[in-house]
């Protein structure tokens, strides 16, 4: 099924056209950025065989790797050219186009939601809502966790991983995230700066938190 785009913000329209001109190119340059530290922490939090949501799962890097280490994991993303990758490199996991801030699984589905490079492509006044939809379909003691880029406030910004073509983010800095996250009924157990790439500028923020 085709998701309907018709009524969604222009901004998020914008973002999804981008993805979608450039999927194949981009889903080879994301397979070299993988954050196997993070992911290695995110599921050491996790019980064996437990249920993930990929959260802006885009070409399945991650879901691919949540399905080898042995989890159940369901990938959701707007870009059905990333998708399209996504259930041709892992036809094991599902996947769904569907807008991040209107997801409806039914309460207590997930074990963790992994929402890595998602979140920033909202709007910091849609965040709290978006956070709360996690914090409803997350399990007891679930895990979220979170990767988004530093800054301050929102922008339309060209970024190395789709030269010549904006998109927009949203920046954060680490206490306003944790902020973000606790207020929406979580509890923050590791809030942390990664050491850069050598050959990038850009300061990311991973975040992991538990539903209390």
């Amino acid at each position: 099924m085709v998701y309907n785009m018709r009524n969604m913000d222009d901004y998020v329209k914008k973002n999804i056209a981008i993805y979608d001109l450039l999927a194949d190119s981009y889903a080879k340059h994301v397979e070299t950025q993988s954050p196997t530290i993070q992911r290695q922490q995110f599921i050491s939090y996790i019980p064996k065989h437990g249920s993930i949501l990929d959260i802006g799962c885009g070409s399945g890097r991650d879901s691919a790797y949540f399905y080898k280490q042995g989890f159940q994991a369901t990938g959701v993303d707007l870009s059905k050219n990333l998708l399209d990758i996504a259930k041709k490199k892992v036809p094991q996991v599902v996947f769904i186009q569907k807008d991040i801030r209107e997801i409806s699984f039914l309460r207590d589905s997930f074990n963790g939601i992994w929402a890595c490079a998602s979140l920033l492509h909202i709007k910091h006044k849609e965040i709290p809502g978006v956070l709360k939809r996690f914090a409803d379909i997350l399990k007891k003691d679930g895990i979220l966790f979170i990767h988004v880029k530093k800054g301050i406030g929102e922008e339309e910004r060209i970024e190395p991983s789709i030269p010549d073509k904006k998109r927009f983010f949203s920046f954060f800095q680490k206490e306003q995230l944790m902020k973000l996250v606790t207020d929406a009924g979580f509890e923050v157990i590791d809030c942390f700066e990664p050491p850069k790439k050598k050959e990038s500028t850009t300061q990311w923020i991973s975040c992991f938190a538990k539903k209390i």
